[in-house]
């Protein structure tokens, strides 16, 4: 099937209590950042509301009379994306206004970025599994989560968005998403960045459920803290820079915040 195809390898741990991030589970996250750094950089220069960095001085033609204008590069058109997929896929303000940071970032400076020990993208779990998933979907079994549906019961309406390299990304991340629930539910809460209840959630999920729900996923995963312009401008300066020390400083404020997100919440009174 197709999970069991495409997933990323099984992540590996080792002997600690309670599991440890190990090489192999490191390189595996940074692939997958990579990935979908790549993605939304390709949406983010595809995006005509995004100003185009100057990497250098303009080149300039001469003309009979005087200097031309300096030559610009034709810009792609943007994509028109599905409607299912427009409201959760978009770029946001604050991704649109560092755009031209996002696009700054050279091959080493990607690379940097996608080093962080754990995914610099989120999966809405909840939304994922839903009775009311985004895209149009319907549910045939009356509309149950679909852990509880038979395998089959699901099917997307017409006009299903076609791939492209953010739903490629996005289906790559729930695929290991899933796996590595299902194989180390300790450590996927701070490698995921997901609260207890959705480690779990994934957990139930059978592999033909994992499959059926493929088409779904692409609106239900986005940048992590997307809108936080403080945390971002600085992440990628630091990328672009190289600067070590500031990229783990930029990686330790992002996981106190999965730290407290992972949090158990307190029994009730």
């Amino acid at each position: 099937m197709a999970t069991q195809q495409n997933a990323a390898a099984v992540p590996r741990r080792d002997g600690r209590a309670g599991g440890a991030l190990d090489a192999e589970t490191r390189q595996q996250v940074t692939e997958l950042n990579r990935l979908a750094i790549d993605a939304l950089c390709g949406q983010l220069a595809a995006d005509p509301r995004v100003p185009r960095p100057q990497p250098g001085p303009p080149q300039l033609r001469r003309r009979r009379g005087g200097v031309a204008a300096p030559r610009v590069a034709p810009r792609a058109p943007a994509p028109q994306p599905c409607a299912a997929e427009a409201a959760t896929t978009a770029p946001s303000p604050v991704m649109l206004a560092l755009g031209p940071a996002w696009l700054g970032l050279d091959d080493a400076g990607r690379g940097a970025l996608a080093a962080c020990p754990y995914l610099v993208v989120e999966l809405d779990v909840s939304r994922l599994l839903g009775p009311s998933p985004p895209g149009g979907w319907v549910s045939e079994a009356g509309g149950a989560p679909p852990q509880s549906v038979p395998p089959g019961s699901l099917r997307p309406v017409a006009g299903e968005p076609a791939s492209a390299p953010w739903a490629h990304a996005a289906r790559m991340v729930f695929q290991y998403a899933w796996h590595f629930a299902r194989v180390s539910p300790v450590l996927a809460g701070f490698v995921l960045g997901l609260p207890g209840r959705d480690v779990e959630a994934l957990r139930g999920v059978r592999l033909s459920q994992a499959d059926a729900l493929l088409p779904r996923v692409p609106p239900c995963v986005a940048l992590r803290w997307r809108d936080d312009a403080a945390l971002w401008s600085g992440w990628l300066a630091a990328a672009q820079a190289r600067d070590a020390v500031a990229l783990r400083a930029c990686e330790l404020r992002g996981l106190q915040r999965l730290a407290g997100a992972c949090r158990p919440a307190p029994p009730p009174p």
